[in-house]
C-alpha cells in the first residue's frame, strides 16, 4: 500500500488469514489515480473492507504515518469476537504467536538493509535495557540471542503485564 515513498502503514488484525499487505497490489492502481489525501484513504477504507469480507477477519486496526507525522487511524470490524468489542484505531490485537514471524521478518529486512547487526549489544538499540551480570560478571545481550530465545530473559516479569 504505497501512497508516498515516505509513508509508513502499520497493521493489527484480531485474526489474519492471508496478510492484508498481500492484496494491495490490485488496489494500487486506485491509489495513484486519487489526487488527495482523502480520496486516498476512502479507497483504503473500501480496500480494508473488501479484504476483511474476503479473508473473513474479524477486525482490524490500521495507523499510517507520512514523514513521521499521522495521517489516518481508524479501527474496522471487532477487536473481541465474544464480547462484540469494536475495533478502534488504538485497539490492541493479541496475535500471540503470530507476533513471532512478524517479529522474525522484520528484523531479516532490518539486517538485510544494513540497520541491524545481530551481534552487537542490544543496548545500542534499547540504550534504557539495563546491564545485565551472571555469576557475578558482566555480560552482553544481542538481538541474536533475543530472537533465538536464548538471551536468558524471562517471559514477563511482572504477570501483570501479561492480561
Amino acid at each position: 500500500m504505497r501512497w508516498y515513498s515516505n509513508a509508513r502503514v502499520l497493521l493489527g488484525a484480531s485474526a489474519l488469514a492471508v496478510p492484508l499487505a498481500a492484496t494491495t497490489d490490485k488496489f494500487s492502481e486506485k491509489f495513484k489515480k486519487s489526487e488527495n489525501l482523502e480520496e486516498k484513504i476512502q479507497k483504503a477504507r473500501e480496500m480494508v473492507e473488501t479484504t476483511m469480507a474476503i479473508q473473513g477477519i474479524p477486525g482490524l486496526s490500521i495507523a499510517v504515518t507520512v514523514d513521521g507525522k499521522m495521517v489516518w487511524k481508524s479501527g474496522f470490524g471487532y477487536a473481541n469476537l465474544e464480547s462484540s468489542a469494536k475495533c478502534t484505531a488504538d485497539s490492541v490485537m493479541r496475535i500471540a504467536s503470530i507476533s513471532k514471524p512478524v517479529t522474525a521478518t522484520l528484523a531479516a529486512q532490518l539486517v538485510e538493509n544494513g540497520k541491524l547487526d545481530l551481534d552487537t549489544d542490544i543496548r545500542k538499540y534499547l540504550s534504557e535495557f539495563p546491564a545485565k551480570k551472571f555469576a557475578g560478571e558482566d555480560v552482553t545481550l544481542t538481538m541474536r540471542q533475543l530472537l533465538s530465545h536464548s538471551a536468558g530473559i524471562r517471559h514477563y516479569a511482572n504477570p501483570k503485564v501479561c492480561h
